[in-house]
Parts: C-alpha cells; sequence; structure tokens
C-alpha cells in the first residue's frame, strides 16, 4: 500500500498535543493507523513534548487540589464528554478500523445515486460531524466548498478530486478555500471517514436537497 496524501504537520502536531477537536481527532488516528510514516512523524512531536514538560518548573500543588479534580469528574459538564459504553455496529456490514470500534455507528442510510451514509456517534457537545460515506463505482459527491474544515480518510477503495487522487490510508484535509467534487473510482466501492466543521456550501440542487440529511 502506497500512501500519498498525508495530515499536515500543524495537524499531527495538534493531534499530538490533543489539540485537535474528537471528530477530527478521530480521522487523524485513523490514518495513523495505515501509515508508519506519520506514526513515527508523531512519535517524534511526543518526544519532543515529552522533553519540554520536563524543563517546566515544578510547581506545588494546592492541598486540595486531588479533592477539586475530582469534583470535577462528578459535574455535568465533565459528563457530556462521555460516549454510549456500549457501541452499536452491528449493521455496518464492514470491518471498522480501530479507532473507529469504540463508537456507535448507526445503519446505512441512502443519499444520492450510489451514495450511502452512516453517522459516527460523537461525544455530546463535539464540534464535527462525523460520517462513513460508501460509494459505487463512478459515484459523484454533490459540488461543495467548506465553511470551516473537513478531514477524510480513505478506508477502501478511492475517490478523486482536484487535489488528486485518494486510496486506502489516504488523507485529506479541505478548508474553506476549497471547492470540490470528489468522484469515487471506477475500480471498486470507496468507503471512506469523514469529520466535518461548519457548514458545506452545496453547489447544485442535489446537494442543497441532501444537505439537511446530513444535518448542514
Amino acid at each position: 500500500m502506497t500512501i500519498t496524501h498525508h495530515p499536515s504537520e500543524a495537524t499531527l502536531l495538534r493531534h499530538s498535543a490533543g489539540n485537535l477537536s474528537e471528530g477530527l481527532s478521530l480521522v487523524v488516528a485513523t490514518h495513523l493507523g495505515f501509515c508508519a510514516v506519520c506514526r513515527e512523524q508523531l512519535r517524534r512531536f511526543e518526544t519532543m513534548g515529552g522533553a519540554l514538560l520536563e524543563r517546566e518548573p515544578v510547581s506545588i500543588l494546592a492541598p486540595d487540589a486531588l479533592g477539586r479534580a475530582l469534583r470535577q469528574i462528578d459535574t455535568p459538564a465533565a459528563k457530556v464528554m462521555q460516549r454510549p459504553s456500549s457501541p452499536t455496529n452491528a449493521g455496518i456490514g464492514i470491518d471498522l478500523p480501530k479507532p473507529l470500534r469504540a463508537y456507535d455507528i448507526g445503519r446505512w442510510r441512502a443519499l444520492g445515486a450510489g451514495l450511502r451514509y452512516c453517522s459516527v456517534g460523537m461525544s455530546r457537545g463535539t464540534s464535527a460531524k462525523v460520517m462513513l460515506l460508501r460509494g459505487a463505482p463512478g459515484a459523484a459527491m454533490p459540488a461543495h466548498g467548506h465553511g470551516d474544515t473537513e478531514f477524510t480518510c480513505v478506508l477502501s477503495g478511492s475517490f478523486s478530486d482536484r487535489t488528486g487522487r485518494y486510496g486506502p490510508g489516504d488523507m485529506g484535509e479541505a478548508s474553506s478555500s476549497l471547492d470540490h467534487q470528489p468522484v469515487i473510482g471506477m475500480e471498486g466501492e470507496c468507503i471512506s471517514l469523514i469529520a466535518i466543521e461548519g457548514k458545506l456550501r452545496m453547489h447544485s440542487f442535489l446537494g442543497r436537497l441532501v444537505s439537511p440529511l446530513l444535518g448542514f
């Protein structure tokens, strides 16, 4: 497997520091399962971060620090981030990458000609909408732009857009400057994991028709 599209160094650095939203971080973690090059880069960032922490001056904790931390764990704000303890993925019909196995995943739903999607259940309050997208050979997503950020990792098959061809393990990062129309490769079905922050700007009647299905 040859991976040609990787997350940027800035994205890997944010992932290593825990500064990505849950949905975007899930896509990066899925790519890392495919890509030894990015796993090594992440290891270097984590080593560098550990070295910087060791240089920080030691701070003395307040006597009630542990008690306050335990009380925070029991607050409603902390519980907002809890995910279902028994994920449901029985209707998916594919082998999920390890990072996805802890998540509740819905059943496949029709999105348009040759396209289906299923939602990936994020923690309440997370900023990204996350889904698996399944496309038949030659199927095209509605042309669209982005209000914010879209991360995509291909699990199987391929798609192409104006930025190139994406095969298994490849990860794309789309920002508000990119308008595109991904088209599924003719060699077979394509399944991708997608996390979207912000709204999509649909450029066709069909796109505007299906947008509410995706929650946009």
